[in-house]
């Protein structure tokens, strides 16, 4: 009886010292936070040699891959597809007047919750900022 009392007890100990482990595991997985997301609406500024454009920006991510739009009073409204890859973030846009134009943006979320980056098209290479709207 006595060696059955033992058993239960390391049996009953084993298994508290499994849930506190979990315990602890669950709470560390809690105390990491996901890598901010680009994901949501932005108001971008690009600099051109004519000046600065100004841009509505709407990102949705799903894994890497990236699709929204792109609107401005210069423009109008165009759509975007690119990739989110190690944290580096490319998209291009067709801008269709009297002939079609296609621009591709890079860029990084900065470390103060900014996007930036460069832009490239048949006009030129411009850089690019993009902030969450307030």
């Amino acid at each position: 009886m006595k060696k059955r009392s033992v058993v239960v007890t390391c049996v009953v100990a084993l298994v508290c010292l499994g849930a506190a482990v979990t315990g602890v595991s669950a709470q560390q997985d809690k105390g990491k936070s996901a890598p901010p997301s680009v994901a949501g609406k932005w108001t971008m500024s690009v600099q051109t040699d004519q000046g600065e454009i100004t841009a509505g920006l709407v990102l949705n991510v799903d894994g890497r891959k990236v699709t929204g739009s792109f609107t401005s009073d210069h423009t109008g409204e165009a759509q975007l597809e690119g990739k989110l890859e190690d944290g580096a973030l490319t998209f291009s846009i067709a801008l269709h007047g009297d002939q079609t134009m296609e621009v591709s943006f890079t860029g990084k979320l900065k470390d103060d919750g900014t996007l930036a980056g460069r832009a490239s098209g048949p006009m030129g290479d411009f850089t690019w900022t993009a902030a969450r709207p307030k």
